[in-house]
């Protein structure tokens, strides 16, 4: 399992152009973040602030694309981060 915190610093050094799904599950994880199962192959991601659902879907279930890293990126800046 990959550290939460060196998986953020790859995210805030410019998102790469795949991640894989169970590094964003471990960040995600990290944070106190609820996640529960979506359709198919993707996560509905819960933040604490309670004030939106982040729909993250992956590429077959084991990659999410870059569009998706950096909209989570953003969230977790809005939340403040580890």
């Amino acid at each position: 399992m990959a550290n939460p915190a060196r998986i953020l610093e790859r995210l805030r050094h410019g998102p790469p152009t795949e991640m894989a799904l169970t590094d964003v599950e471990t960040l995600i994880a990290a944070l106190g973040w609820t996640i529960k199962p979506g359709t198919k192959h993707s996560l509905k991601v819960f933040p604490p602030s309670g004030d939106r659902v982040m729909i993250i879907p992956s590429v077959k279930g084991r990659t999410v694309k870059q569009k998706y890293l950096r909209d989570l990126l953003e969230e977790i800046e809005r939340s403040g981060g580890i």
